[in-house]
Formats: structure tokens, C-alpha cells, sequence
């Protein structure tokens, strides 16, 4: 593995639920990032959960800009 620690350093979620009952998952994250080749990394996340009527996920979406990592980076390329 590549990466050396990982550290949450921001989280905001929050559910949204509409007018007609559909319930969505919100979350803001950052996450640390230190490589084993002394490279660091901030990454913002922004991730989507759709709850279903018995209160499990259904779908997920994770979006996540790639640009500022480091070349070592797993999701780089």
C-alpha cells in the first residue's frame, strides 16, 4: 500500500427527505492523506445515500476531484 495514514479531518452530513417521502444522505468529507514517498494530500468528498423505506441504502455516489493528488496516488490515473 501506498499510503502511509489516512485522517477524516471534515465531516457535515445531513439527510434531506422530500415531499413525497424519498430520503437522501448528504456528506461533505476531507480526508489527509500521507504517502510513503512523504507526499501529502487534502481531498474534499462529497458523497449521496438513497434510503429506502426500510431504512437501508440503496445507491451510493461518491464525487471526488483527482487533479491536486500526487502522482502516487491510487485513484490518480
Amino acid at each position: 500500500m501506498r499510503v502511509k495514514q489516512v485522517n477524516l479531518t471534515l465531516a457535515n452530513y445531513f439527510m434531506v427527505t422530500h415531499a413525497n417521502g424519498s430520503r437522501h444522505v448528504h456528506a461533505w468529507l476531507r480526508f489527509h492523506a500521507e504517502y510513503k514517498s512523504g507526499e501529502k494530500d487534502d481531498t474534499v468528498v462529497f458523497l449521496s445515500w438513497g434510503v429506502n423505506p426500510q431504512n437501508k441504502f440503496w445507491y451510493e455516489n461518491a464525487i471526488y476531484d483527482t487533479t491536486g493528488m500526487p502522482d502516487v496516488a491510487p485513484y490518480k490515473k
